[in-house]
């Protein structure tokens, strides 16, 4: 302390000029920004020898032998590590998501070191590095050449700052003890009582998390499950943590799926897990501990505390929150922090709106041009506020992707100057021929065009190289707007404006997102055969018929899909949700299937008992999808038996423990009855094929 007091006196009274011209003064708490224009190996050469005694983080995907670079998709390994300065090269390409992950890992009085092109010519056009040069000058950030800065000061503070340590934890602040105890309580205390802890970057969260689970392990036998979107997001809580066989980390598929038996589950960067996943194991799990980031890169920190907390209050009324604001990295206004946060929009915020002076005012439809929000940042932060809180996963690429994509257009529904809606849409194929062959034969994949290169690589349909479409990428709507249906309303705006053959979209496919988009007259068509590990969904891409060959597209796609769709139930998506395949079944256009009078026999002797359901087996498994779509029976615990014994041949005892049914006997007699009540409304028993 003595010696920060010090430096503090000698800074202060000491005139500016005697420091060095162009020499560039680090505030000891303080991190700062330093931009200059040169070659990344030009800098490298000048500068690696003198970086070499100190800790000096390189991102590039040049490589050379003077530094250790990791290149920008490694970046994310660094979570939870410091650095006292990172150089990040962006002279050859703006990898923004590697930005915002590297820029958490400077501590306080390092420096961001930002390399940029010496001319214009490497970001021609591009409307997000105009904006990058207008924050940086806002800022007061002037952009150097290696011949205008002669010399560069390093930090001299060698560790992490430990002030506000509390008295339990030393090396914790006070802020992060309460969020210890609160774990911890979490534990001792009456169950169904979760905690949801928030901070901004830098706060210890995760650290806080893993000093929590370390203290609970050494005091008692408990088992602990750790869940994240990634492994290396939980990488700080492993460091405080520590390994212990009664400690384990799932990814949030894996968790759902298994739902293991644990004493307590602690689920960071929750606002980056669909809100349904956390639903089903916030409904499972008795004691719960959820962590987020609220202005982040990880995720959707502000949209999780909104949407979440309905389910919070309906299940468990009971819960409570922790929010860390004193950073620990860093000093309080830290002017790096107040960097990044402006210029991927970190800090955006759905703006404020008066419902009732709204409520006769019709919203009106008009398209966005990139010219118009890169001139006006208001209107850009309101719509980046709508992405960040309706999507759980927004990232820094996205903000890339509005200000600088040409196949992108930006749709949005305003009430005056207000945006209450907005939709991105991707302008899809029309493709070269010899590529869309290459395509076709799994031998290429361009970038973009991601329906088309569904539709011809997993699906076959060549007809789809030729056709444009208009994809949905992205949907959102102000949250006090939901019952007004705005985005539907937004939906029918673009369908009447585009001039593509068919529109799309492709999403993780959950209950909610299918109904929303069923009504909107899209038709699923492909439904991926993994789950994704962040989300636990499939991938699914649907589609809506505009032109007639576009009509026709969707009908041999939706045809495919539907044979293909059943076959796959029996193998690959031998584990898929039950009700979630039941809708997709009512969905398609299934052709009652002709059966034989001898398969006619087999049904109606299962259903009077003069048959095993092994015996009758073949003919059920044929007729029953026609049977499901044609009856549209309400979705039921029978009708999720019938797909998982029938369709998705799981065994007896998977089905019993999956829908809480006491005994094979009972289950076997279920099927019986719906087969039965499923036969009365099918016209085809009464008409048997003749063979």
């Amino acid at each position: 302390m003595l010696q920060h007091l010090l430096l503090w006196v000698i800074k202060l009274l000491l005139p500016r000029f005697y420091w060095p011209p162009h020499t560039v003064i680090v505030n000891e708490l303080h991190r700062s920004t330093i931009t200059l224009r040169c070659h990344f190996l030009d800098f490298v050469a000048q500068y690696h020898q003198k970086f070499d005694a100190h800790n000096v983080l390189w991102v590039s995907d040049i490589s050379t032998s003077l530094v250790d670079a990791i290149p920008y998709k490694q970046s994310f390994n660094k979570l939870g590590q410091e650095a006292d300065t990172v150089v990040f090269d962006a002279t050859q390409v703006l990898a923004v998501n590697a930005f915002g992950a590297v820029t958490g890992c400077i501590r306080g009085g390092g420096s961001l070191i930002l390399l940029l092109p010496l001319g214009d010519q490497q970001y021609q056009g591009s409307f997000f590095y105009k904006r990058l040069a207008r924050v940086l000058s806002e800022h007061d950030i002037p952009t150097h050449t290696l011949d205008s800065v002669p010399s560069i000061r390093l930090p001299i503070n060698s560790g992490p700052r430990t002030s506000n340590a509390s008295s339990e934890h030393p090396t914790a602040t006070i802020d992060q003890n309460l969020a210890i105890q609160a774990v911890k309580k979490v534990v001792t205390g009456h169950r169904n009582r979760p905690v949801v802890i928030t901070s901004d970057r830098g706060r210890g969260k995760s650290s806080a998390l893993g000093m929590a689970i370390r203290k609970l392990l050494e005091e008692r036998p408990i088992k602990i499950i750790v869940c994240a979107p990634a492994k290396a997001m939980v990488t700080p809580l492993y460091n405080f943590a520590g390994e212990h066989s009664n400690l384990h980390y799932l990814a949030p598929d894996e968790l759902a799926q298994a739902l293991p038996e644990a004493g307590l589950v602690v689920i960071d960067e929750a606002g980056a897990i669909p809100i349904p996943l956390l639903s089903k194991l916030l409904q499972h799990y008795c004691r719960l501990v959820f962590a987020t980031t609220l202005h982040g890169y990880e995720g959707n920190g502000r949209g999780f505390a909104i949407r979440f907390h309905d389910q919070l209050n309906q299940f468990t009324p009971d819960w409570r929150s922790v929010e860390l604001t004193q950073p620990i990295r860093w000093e309080k206004n830290d002017p790096l922090e107040a960097l990044v946060n402006d210029l991927l929009l970190l800090n955006s915020e759905t703006i404020a709106l008066d419902k009732s002076a709204d409520a006769l005012e019709t919203p009106l439809y008009r398209q966005i041009s990139q010219l118009e929000i890169f001139n006006d940042e208001a209107l850009l932060r309101q719509l980046f506020g709508l992405l960040v809180l309706a999507h759980y996963q927004t990232r820094p690429s996205d903000l890339l992707q509005i200000l600088d994509n040409p196949q992108l257009s930006i749709h949005g529904m305003f009430m005056g100057e207000r945006l209450v809606a907005i939709a991105l849409v991707s302008h899809e194929g029309g493709l070269d021929s010899t590529l869309a062959m290459a395509i076709y034969r799994g031998e290429r994949r361009t970038q973009g065009h991601l329906v088309p290169q569904v539709l011809l690589s997993q699906m076959g349909i060549l007809e789809a190289s030729t056709l444009t479409t208009d994809r949905i990428m992205r949907i959102a709507s102000h949250p006090l707007y939901r019952r007004r249906q705005l985005a539907s309303r937004l939906l029918e705006a673009i369908h009447a404006d585009s001039k593509a053959d068919y529109l799309s979209t492709s999403f993780g496919l959950s209950h909610d997102l299918h109904e929303f988009w069923s009504k909107a007259n899209y038709r699923p068509v492909y439904l991926g055969l993994k789950r994704e590990a962040s989300s636990g969904t499939h991938s699914a891409v649907l589609l809506r018929k505009l032109s007639k060959s576009g009509n026709q597209l969707v009908q041999a796609a939706t045809r495919s899909f539907t044979s293909t769709f059943v076959a796959q139930l029996g193998d690959p998506l031998k584990k898929y949700d039950p009700s979630l395949a039941y809708e997709l079944l009512l969905g398609l256009q299934q052709k009652t299937v002709d059966l034989n009078q001898q398969e006619i026999r087999d049904i109606k002797r299962f259903i009077s008992g003069q048959c095993g359901l092994d015996s009758a087996l073949a003919a059920v498994q044929r007729w029953l999808p026609g049977a499901l779509i044609d009856d549209k029976q309400k979705n039921s615990k029978e009708t999720e038996l019938l797909i998982m014994r029938i369709l998705q041949h799981q065994d007896w005892a998977s089905c019993c423990e999956a829908l809480g049914i006491p005994g094979k006997q009972i289950a076997l007699r279920s099927i019986q009855k719906t087969v039965s009540v499923l036969a009365d409304h099918s016209p085809i028993m009464d008409h048997p094929r003749k063979d």
